[in-house]
């Protein structure tokens, strides 16, 4: 099936021609060549070229292959790693439109790359042809899920932070339970292409994909080269070096970059916007003060000019000097009028010049940080919103240097280093749309920079002359000395294969060596404390407020939305700014919170405690303001001396407010809660001096009662401090439970055969060679026959639920061995143990045992029974080193398995056997092909099970929505 010209799918997929250095990266990508390293200036399509070069690449690549019998040399999963959260986000919605372009497509050439994509990948008719997954920290469940893919043989873009996607290659993928941790190595690590983003900014990563792209793929033997390999593409406007293109490439590297003649020749409008972009003026600004009052000043004087549409950017190198900025503007920049009803803080509307004020940081509280870059989405490059955006001010740290797609007018920035200086003048007409804007960059003669040292001093004698952007750029890059530009920089350290080794039992060991070092450059350990702002933090210090210390303990904060991240060397500071306000200190080494006051309680806040503020005091204490009131982000909602009439109206109001933020019954975040003393309720409440058996918090339930419950949700009320004076009544608003899917019994037979039937398909899609494919499809027809052979288990899957909710057994055995119980997933604990199945039986070495019997008696000819036996034994995740020991199984009859089990014996050969047959297959195939193999048999018996649950069982189409967020921790539990 052809595929159509590379610039009708590209302009399909983007509205426009693609630049001439996109065409030659697709070129290049069809036929497996991969550069190592994208550099070509900000604001030209980087993540487009990446995006759609490879899909296209891999639709062209599979149908050549398919008609030619020869392995693919296009990988099937790109991705996409980055330092930043806010870069993945933006790169991961690029993705998710060009998912939704391809999959709906009917004419055209999107239509005729799906088509091939489909013919020569053998994706099933009702299949989507790529699919997007997002993984970083920070995502609750109404973000969707946070896993990969879990269809091997469908294309797909994974879009994800370092840690998140490193530790997976590396076999300790963060959020993931060691069971799961071999199929995403495989997913990560076999036929996958890599594109580092802002590689500059990820030099020990970069190390460590080229050691693993070079040296480990060496050893791989990738099932006779069947399956492309780990390949990394560098991306960067940055690149480490100063130098040209041309002499990269000549110290050996394979840089593909533009050329600038002749993309304007091929877009005659791009050199004036070129030009527009090099013609912003730059001033510089010697400062003999403090670095934060000549920012302020120079934001200052350019605030007057702002119209609707306009912002400046001010950038500082510390997070002390932000603050103090943000402070001092929002003190002279006029009175401070009241936020807008769709602005929280720190977005603070400027009266007198009608300006909103934006802080962006790093340590910022995560929920915060997406308030602040949504209100800034107005600006984004492109953006329609523009023109009727508020003039902005936006003071931020290095955390917007990177990759937030902005396109901001004017520019006041500290003077740094050339790498730090290159990404924010590219936040400044960022695609040379406008003829407006600035450059400002102040410096501090004789003070040394902090952060950027000699470099910050060096880059502003380097272009003192300069007067544009244009001329700053070619100034830095035409250096004689680039080196004395930038910040020294860690020797990434290169990661030993006897570690590799280690990580591939992935049961791990507390001895296993962590993989941050070979994820990220070895961090200054500076102690870090988080700071939580809460409303009712001085009632806390009160008798009236005391209970709401319990609260702090039975549901410590959420330090990922909530927390301020600072150095402890800096909360004296902080607490100083509080005045007589007190705080709480919540200690990981101490049982009960407790209320500290002033500088000198300070001494008893240790590395890693929480130190909660009261939300009156935190404006100025976190210095982002005087007139922020919302910065408690905790969803609770404090209502000292409140009625019952009041309360209900809160409850109904926050149940209004979350049903206009959720789509569905399961995508509401934390519940909202509210904290009452019901104090108001004159009469109703005994005082101090009566009778024990009248004290209030035996009151405070009752009248709970009386409160009106919000259509469609549930109240959970609980008592805090009932054996205090004054305690106080805790009510969360949560949704009812869903109705709970009656699953259905599954028999034996048919679940192994239709797990075998998938396997082969996808392992004969991926390209897998036929012997490879023939042991997988074994390993799917005996991966769970060991159920059949223990009677106590078929009787726990036959069991039922009686009318009281009894477990009993089956009126009647089955006339076939189950695969699967018709019982709740809730109930699958209790019934094995009713049944006697030993806790330690696994059914997985049951069914390799009886393997080795229908080997023996020539009922099954495996090509390499060592990889088959290995197959099934690790399908749930266990014996991937050690597994389960269960010595005394030969014991037990009737009750218990129904033979000795040699796998889960350490006095058997076969089970001293087992437990080296990770490294010995490793050698043999290469540690991330027979990760490969595991993931396609385990994701083939996951899908399996999810299709004999659906409704349209026997015909079910995979699936094309998001993944459900709880099912990778079911599956893992399943072990049915």
């Amino acid at each position: 099936m052809a595929v159509p010209a590379f610039s009708d799918v590209f302009h399909a997929a983007t509205g426009h021609a693609p630049r001439e250095y996109q065409a030659r990266l697709a070129a290049r990508l069809v036929t497996g060549d991969v550069p190592t390293t994208l550099d070509v200036p900000t604001g030209t399509g980087k993540t487009a070229a990446a995006l759609v070069g490879w899909l296209y690449a891999l639709a062209a690549d599979a149908a050549s292959a398919r008609t030619q019998q020869r392995p693919r040399k296009v990988a099937l999963r790109l991705h996409v790693a980055t330092v930043r959260r806010v870069i993945v986000d933006d790169t991961a919605r690029c993705a998710e439109e060009l998912a939704e372009l391809v999959n709906a497509a009917t004419t055209g050439a999107l239509a005729e790359m799906a088509a091939s994509l489909r013919n020569g990948l053998s994706l099933e008719p009702r299949e989507p042809v790529l699919e997007v997954r997002r993984l970083r920290g920070g995502l609750g469940p109404e973000n969707g899920p946070t896993e990969h893919t879990r269809y091997p043989s469908r294309p797909a873009i994974v879009v994800g932070t370092l840690d998140m996607l490193c530790s997976r290659l590396l076999f300790r993928g963060y959020q993931l339970p060691p069971r799961r941790r071999s199929i995403d190595a495989a997913l990560t690590g076999a036929d996958s292409w890599w594109v580092l983003d802002e590689a500059h900014l990820a030099s020990q990563a970069q190390a460590t994909l080229d050691v693993l792209r070079t040296h480990e793929s060496a050893l791989e033997g990738r099932f006779s080269g069947t399956v492309p390999g780990l390949q990394v593409m560098a991306m960067t406007a940055t690149p480490g070096s100063s130098a040209p293109a041309s002499a990269a490439a000549a110290a050996g590297h394979d840089v593909l970059t533009w050329d600038a003649g002749e993309e304007e020749r091929r877009d005659p409008g791009l050199a004036r916007r070129r030009a527009a972009r090099a013609a912003v003026p730059v001033t510089l600004r010697a400062e003999k003060g403090s670095s934060a009052d000549g920012l302020a000043d120079a934001a200052r004087q350019l605030v007057p000019s702002l119209t609707t549409g306009q912002s400046v950017v001010v950038f500082c190198t510390t997070v002390a000097t932000a603050k103090k900025v943000r402070t001092t503007l929002g003190r002279t920049l006029g009175t401070a009028a009241p936020d807008k009803k769709t602005r929280t803080a720190p977005s603070t509307s400027h009266a007198e010049h009608d300006v909103d004020l934006e802080l962006l940081i790093g340590g910022m509280p995560e929920r915060l940080t997406g308030q602040v870059t949504e209100r800034l989405a107005p600006y984004r490059t492109g953006s329609r919103r523009r023109e009727q955006a508020p003039p902005t001010v936006i003071v931020a740290t290095s955390t917007l240097e990177v990759g937030a797609d902005l396109d901001l007018t004017h520019l006041v920035t500290e003077a740094c280093s050339a790498d730090s200086l290159i990404q924010r003048l590219g936040r400044v007409n960022r695609v040379g749309a406008r003829e407006d804007g600035s450059v400002t960059i102040v410096h501090t003669p004789g003070k040394p920079d902090p952060v950027h040292g000699a470099a910050a001093e060096a880059v502003i004698d380097a272009i003192k002359d300069a007067g544009t952007l244009g001329e700053v750029a070619t100034l830095l890059r035409q250096a004689p000395d680039p080196a004395a530009l930038r910040r020294p920089q860690q020797v990434p350290t290169l990661l030993p294969p006897s570690v590799l080794a280690a990580y591939l039992r992935t049961a791990g060991s507390r001895n296993d060596p962590p993989v941050a070092p070979w994820i990220h450059e070895i961090a200054d350990p500076r102690a870090e404390v988080t700071v939580v702002v809460r409303h009712g933090v001085a009632l806390m210090d009160k008798p009236e407020g005391e209970a709401l210390l319990e609260d702090l303990e039975l549901a410590p904060p959420d330090l990922r939305a909530e927390g301020w991240t600072i150095r402890l060397a800096d909360l004296p500071d902080l607490v100083g700014e509080l005045g007589t306000s007190p705080f709480v200190l919540l200690d990981p080494a101490s049982s009960s919170p407790r209320v500290l006051h002033g500088t000198q309680d300070a001494r008893f806040v240790t590395s890693g405690s929480v130190v909660v503020i009261d939300a009156n005091a935190a404006p100025k204490a976190l210095g982002v303001g005087s007139t922020d009131k919302k910065l408690d982000l905790s969803q609770r909602h404090l209502l000292p001396q409140a009625t019952l009439e009041e309360v209900s109206m809160r409850l109904e109001q926050l149940a209004r407010r979350a049903g206009s933020e959720v789509t569905g019954p399961t995508t509401a975040a934390s519940p909202s809660v509210v904290l009452a003393d019901l104090a108001g309720q004159a009469g109703r409440l005994p005082d101090h001096s009566t009778a024990v058996e009248q004290a209030r918090a035996e009151v405070l339930p009752e009248l709970a009662d009386e409160l009106k419950t919000p259509p469609g949700w549930l109240l959970e009320t609980e008592v805090l401090g009932k054996s205090l004076d004054h305690p106080w009544l805790r009510i969360s608003l949560i949704r009812p439970p869903e109705k709970e899917p009656r699953p259905r019994a599954v028999a034996l037979a048919g679940h192994n055969e239709a797990v075998g039937a998938l396997a082969e398909r996808w392992a004969r899609a991926i390209g897998l060679p036929p012997e490879v494919v023939e042991d997988v499809a074994l390993a799917g027809r005996w991966h769970d026959e060991g159920k059949g052979a223990s009677e106590s288990f078929q009787a726990a899957l036959a069991m039922r639920e009686d009318m009281d909710g009894w477990l009993v057994p089956a009126d009647s055995q089955p006339t076939r061995p189950l695969a699967k119980s018709a019982l709740p997933r809730r109930l699958w604990r209790r019934s094995t143990r009713l049944a006697g199945v030993p806790d330690a039986w696994r059914h997985e070495a049951a069914s390799t045992r009886l393997l080795d019997v229908a080997i023996q008696a020539g009922r099954a000819t495996p090509h390499d029974a060592d990889l088959v036996r290995h197959l099934i034994l690790t399908h749930h995740g266990f014996f991937r080193g050690p597994g389960p020991v269960y010595p005394d199984s030969g014991t037990r009859s009737g009750a218990g398995p129904v033979a000795h089990e040699p796998y889960q014996d350490p006095g058997s050969t076969r089970w001293r056997r087992q437990v080296t047959a990770v490294h010995r297959l490793s050698a043999r195939y290469g540690p991330y092909s027979l990760a490969l193999a595991e993931a396609v048999l385990r994701l083939a018996d996951w899908e399996v099970s999810r299709r004999e649950q659906s409704d349209t069982a026997a015909h079910a189409a995979p699936r094309h929505d998001t993944q459900d967020p709880s099912a990778s921790r079911r599956e893992q539990a399943d072990d049915r």
